[in-house]
């Protein structure tokens, strides 16, 4: 939609535009609020080769998507900062060329480095671990989100420490504004917890525990163990076709995780944030779950072997999907890949 709106009507340095698109990986409509900038010399990735172009900058939230075009309104070049790649218009004798392949996961590229990196893991998992977060353009108290396990504290107006413990403290921390909503027991297109195909997997999963913590852990590993799991290369499933396929990412064990506890009767939602990774040294995207026993909202991660969620979980978000997966939940992510610094501060 947006490239055949440039091609129709070509803009003009100084130009807004707004073009309302279908996105399939988040189902919905999506409306691309469009800047046209100045024109540049603007290098094409595969060639080298400097050409002026015309950049075009998205005032969506976020840093989102730059794109160049040409006199004609051709787009030739598009960078997303989301996934932090470039895609340059090319000779169909270029396209069809032979190259390396790999897979891609999605996840992977959009990430933020630690530093220094967590040392090797011990046996015993993390208790406590505090970082500085700074960010270019934003406030990180306005970005990451408090929980029952994650506080933040700003230093400055670019700068907080977030600190966040595995277990959860004694005092509830949770605000009575933050109880649970009717949409958060409801079903909904994501998250189907009425569908009688989840309600058995959640009568299965329960493994005959009736009270709500210990349902809820059995829950946690019946999902973990149950799925194949998959990286970030296919996109948004609904916790119906999880129960059929059985596999997914991260997105996939959230969505099925709160579909059965609310069969079950337990509120829940998803949370949205990054999750430190050994091998990259760095935190990337990653989504998990908040679900109301005890008069809280407890974090729980049913990609994870062992409970509760590590301490390199940082929460950006939550929603219990009563939207979708819409650009409200993406957005804050991007606002962090590209724009921050993770400094490891203290841990035990």
């Amino acid at each position: 939609a947006v490239e055949d709106s440039l091609r129709r009507s070509p803009m003009k340095v100084g130009e807004s535009r707004e073009v309302r698109y279908f996105d399939p990986v988040v189902q919905r409509m999506i409306d691309a609020k469009l800047v046209a900038r100045e024109w540049e010399d603007t290098t094409m990735n595969d060639t080298g080769e400097l050409l002026s172009l015309l950049r075009i900058e998205s005032a969506n939230a976020g840093p989102g998507i730059t794109r160049w075009m040409d006199a004609a309104g051709s787009l030739v070049r598009s960078d997303d900062a989301f996934m932090a790649q470039s895609m340059c218009a090319a000779t169909a004798l270029a396209a069809n060329a032979p190259n390396d392949t790999w897979d891609v996961d999605l996840a992977v590229k959009a990430r933020v480095e630690l530093t220094p990196p967590f040392p090797v893991r011990p046996a015993q998992p993390f208790a406590m671990a505090k970082y500085r977060v700074t960010m270019k353009d934003a406030s990180p108290t306005a970005v990451f989100a408090e929980s029952e396990t994650q506080s933040v504290s700003a230093v400055d107006a670019r700068t907080a420490i977030i600190s966040v413990v595995a277990s959860l403290p004694q005092v509830v921390g949770t605000s009575p504004s933050d109880r649970p909503i009717e949409q958060d027991i409801a079903a909904n297109r994501w998250i189907q917890s009425s569908d009688p195909s989840i309600r058995q997997f959640a009568g299965t999963a329960t493994g005959g525990a009736t009270e709500p913590n210990s349902m809820l852990q059995a829950m946690r590993r019946h999902v973990f163990h149950s799925l194949r799991k998959v990286d970030f290369s296919q996109t948004f499933a609904s916790a119906v076709e999880v129960v059929r396929s059985r596999e997914g990412d991260c997105s996939e064990h959230a969505v099925l995780l709160a579909a059965i506890c609310r069969a079950q009767g337990l509120p829940a939602r998803v949370v949205v944030g990054m999750i430190y990774d050994d091998l990259i040294r760095g935190f990337v995207y990653h989504t998990w779950n908040e679900v109301w026993v005890g008069g809280r909202w407890v974090p729980v991660d049913a990609t994870e072997r062992n409970d509760p969620p590590s301490v390199g979980h940082l929460k950006i978000t939550h929603s219990n999907l009563h939207g979708g997966w819409d650009t409200s939940l993406v957005a804050p992510v991007m606002r962090v890949v590209g724009r921050t610094t993770i400094e490891l501060v203290a841990y035990e």
